[in-house]
């Protein structure tokens, strides 16, 4: 980022799991209070709950395809690759609308001008 002359704004949660290192260069940490309501944290206001809904569509799915086989007393498993997949399809239907209306929605992004 540095070589390309692009700087980075990373915005978490102000928690004693978040280390700062306080020597990044093309980097700016916002640290959000601790009690901050989930209105102005643009991961709460959508980010996160459009990945969960497409997880547990997905999970759904799998589900439903387990139950229709022809052994279907088997006990209802979710291995590992499928996990995975479940994780990388449902990732990959947050798109970047979402996440610019998440962080509009937020107060990032001044919507006056």
């Amino acid at each position: 980022m540095q070589r390309q002359g692009r700087r980075v704004l990373y915005v978490i949660h102000k928690c004693f799991a978040h280390h700062v290192q306080t020597s990044l260069t093309a980097a700016t940490l916002l640290l959000l209070r601790q009690n901050t309501t989930s209105k102005v944290q643009p991961h709460d206001v959508g980010i996160i709950p459009t990945f969960k809904a497409s997880c547990r569509r997905r999970v759904v799915e799998l589900l439903v395809i387990a139950v229709d086989r022809p052994a279907a007393n088997l006990p209802l498993l979710v291995s590992l690759y499928p996990a995975v997949d479940t994780v990388n399809v449902a990732w990959s239907e947050v798109t970047a609308t979402c996440v610019q209306n998440c962080f509009r929605n937020a107060g990032f992004v001044d919507t006056q001008s």
